[in-house]
């Protein structure tokens, strides 16, 4: 037994290496190209003469994601390879596997796509119009960062999901890593073996995946951890201007997870509160914590070190005011 392991592993694996892998990832580079138009399109909302253009177009985008969705990837497949040269289409094995396994991922991706880019609150896109971004920078440097952390993990379980459902590619005669395993099983008469051989070797290229992307999802939450993180302390802070005391002996705490509203009439502090948290105002007197980092508000700190205290803490702040008259 152990001189069939020893003599079959090494084919197996390499067939995986050779055709198992380039499958699956040429097959998901593809699909999440699809997945990205197809979810950008339904969730458009076009306006003018263009939205019955458009309410076509997404029609027939809705009709593909149900239409792969709906049936088994295997009938995709053989109509693909098997069914498209009765009416004059015809693709090799690899173009048909790509092909088949490219739209099967793109109509499952896209709707996990869809979602995230739906978790985004619409009031990001319009504070990045108010500031003059066009929508292609709103797209690709505020909304796609945040949906990527969302799309993440069940991009990831797709793909690994992927890499299994390419053993379905022998059906169309792909020499992948299951039909080597059929195929040496035929010779040995050991079929129990040759797929348990096999189905190990799929689950290490699964477990590898897995521990990819456990390091991708802790990459894309290092700034959300980061920020989580934070602590924010102001002590006995003072800021006169004039015969106008706009801080008092301050001392507040922001901590993290948690939400502040400061509140007041014209004139009570409020800006310049949020303002000395990054010395855009310098207090008189008083301390800022930031975890384990304090600066005093009475040292004569210098531009450089005011420069390296914002680049280090960044943050950003939204102040308003309400009147009653």
């Amino acid at each position: 037994m152990w001189d069939i392991i020893k003599s079959s592993t090494p084919e197996i694996f390499w067939a995986g290496i050779k055709y198992t892998i380039p499958i699956a990832i040429i097959s998901f580079v593809i699909g999440l190209v699809i997945a990205v138009i197809t979810a950008l399109i339904r969730i458009s909302k076009p306006h003018g003469k263009s939205k019955a253009v458009w309410a076509v177009v997404r029609a027939v985008f809705s009709f593909y994601v149900w239409l792969f969705r709906s049936t088994p990837l295997l009938v995709q497949l053989f109509i693909v390879f098997f069914g498209l040269p009765n009416v004059g289409i015809q693709f090799n094995a690899w173009t048909a596997g790509i092909i088949t396994f490219s739209l099967n991922t793109g109509a499952y991706a896209s709707e996990t796509i869809r979602g995230a880019l739906l978790s985004i609150p619409d009031s990001q896109w319009d504070a990045a119009y108010s500031i003059g971004m066009t929508y292609r920078q709103v797209l690709f440097r505020i909304v796609f960062p945040q949906a990527l952390r969302v799309a993440l993990p069940p991009l990831s379980n797709s793909f690994i999901g992927l890499v299994k459902d390419t053993s379905l590619a022998s059906s169309i005669t792909i020499v992948e890593m299951f039909m080597v395993s059929q195929q040496i099983a035929s010779n040995n008469y050991q079929p129990l073996l040759m797929y348990s051989i096999v189905a190990a070797i799929y689950a290490l290229f699964c477990t590898v995946l897995s521990i990819l992307q456990h390091y991708l999802e802790k990459w894309t939450s290092r700034y959300v951890d980061a920020v989580g993180n934070k602590m924010i302390k102001l002590e006995h802070v003072d800021k006169a201007y004039r015969d106008h005391h706009a801080l008092d002996d301050v001392t507040v705490d922001f901590a993290e997870h948690q939400t502040t509203v400061i509140l007041g009439p014209s004139g009570a502090g409020k800006s310049t509160l949020l303002r000395s948290l990054n010395l855009l105002e310098r207090p008189q007197s008083g301390t800022l914590t930031i975890d384990d980092v304090t600066i005093d508000y009475g040292a004569n700190l210098t531009n450089k070190e005011i420069l390296a205290v914002r680049q280090k803490r960044r943050w950003s702040f939204k102040a308003g005011t309400s009147s009653r008259t």
